[in-house]
C-alpha cells in the first residue's frame, strides 16, 4: 500500500512542476502575436543574384510606380509583405500587372491601389512568384538580366535564375 502512495505522490510532485514552467495563456497569446507580426513584417524580396525588387521612392506612393531590380540597401521601397496573396510595398501600394497584359509574356509590371483582382494576386511556388494569370515575375534582358534599374515583367514560368526570388528580413 505504501508503493502506490509514494508513486502517486511521485506523480503529484512531478506534474506540479511541470505545470509551473509552462506559460499562461497570457504569454502564449503575446507570443503567437509577435510571431505573428514577424511573418508579416515587410520583407526584402531579392533574386538569386542579389538584386533587390524596388520602387524608385518618387513613385512608391503612386498608381503606376514603377518597379525595376535594384542593389539590395534595406531601405523601406524595398520591403514588401504577402498580404491577402497580393505583394504590398512600404508605401501601401500592391504590385500589380496591367490588365490586359495578365496572361502575355511581357506583360508590364507596376504599382496599383490594392484590391482583390487576379492581376494583384501572387503566390511563392518552388522559389518563384507566380502571380493570378499563371505567369511567374520576370527579369528579362538576358544577358544582362541583373542590372540595377532592370523593370521586372512576368513571363511563362521556367527554371531559369531571372525567376528566382527569395523573401527575407535582411
Amino acid at each position: 500500500m505504501l508503493k502506490p502512495m509514494v508513486w502517486g505522490l511521485g506523480l503529484m510532485f512531478c506534474a506540479a512542476s511541470v505545470s509551473a514552467d509552462l506559460p499562461d495563456a497570457e504569454k502564449l497569446g503575446a507570443l503567437k502575436r509577435a510571431l505573428t507580426d514577424k511573418m508579416n513584417e515587410y520583407k526584402l524580396l531579392m533574386n538569386v543574384g542579389g538584386r533587390c525588387l524596388e520602387t524608385p521612392p518618387d513613385q512608391a506612393k503612386n498608381n503606376g510606380g514603377r518597379v525595376q531590380l535594384w542593389d539590395c540597401h534595406n531601405g523601406d521601397f524595398q520591403r514588401w509583405k504577402l498580404e491577402g496573396g497580393r505583394l504590398k510595398n512600404a508605401g501601401g501600394k500592391c504590385l500589380d500587372v496591367s490588365g490586359p497584359d495578365l496572361h502575355k509574356n511581357g506583360g508590364h509590371v507596376g504599382l496599383w491601389d490594392c484590391n482583390d483582382a487576379p492581376n494583384q494576386q501572387w503566390s511563392f511556388n518552388a522559389g518563384r512568384l507566380r502571380n493570378g494569370g499563371g505567369k511567374c515575375l520576370d527579369i528579362p534582358g538576358v544577358p544582362n538580366w541583373n542590372s540595377n534599374g532592370t523593370d521586372v515583367k512576368i513571363w511563362d514560368c521556367n527554371e531559369a535564375p531571372n525567376q528566382k526570388w527569395e523573401h527575407r528580413l535582411k
